[in-house]
């Protein structure tokens, strides 16, 4: 349905700004994948995708992806 749809876009949203190997701060992850972005990237890992935590302060966090050889498959 149009839940699952949106969430599936939302996925591919946060895949696709991670899939540099840079760091990305939280709001960088909420603005491309809405408010439940940590479910995102809980589904990404369960898919096999390595996303690192950094934690920089109390409530403050920023994702990264491991890129193995500079490249992503984007599903």
């Amino acid at each position: 349905g149009r839940r699952e749809d949106r969430s599936m876009s939302h996925k591919a949203a946060l895949l696709a700004l991670l899939s540099d190997g840079a760091y990305h701060h939280m709001r960088q992850c909420l603005d491309v994948a809405g408010f439940r972005y940590g479910g995102r990237l809980h589904e990404l890992r369960r898919e096999g995708y390595e996303i690192e935590t950094h934690q920089l302060g109390v409530g403050e966090w920023e994702y990264r992806l491991r890129v193995k050889n500079r490249q992503v498959v984007l599903l």
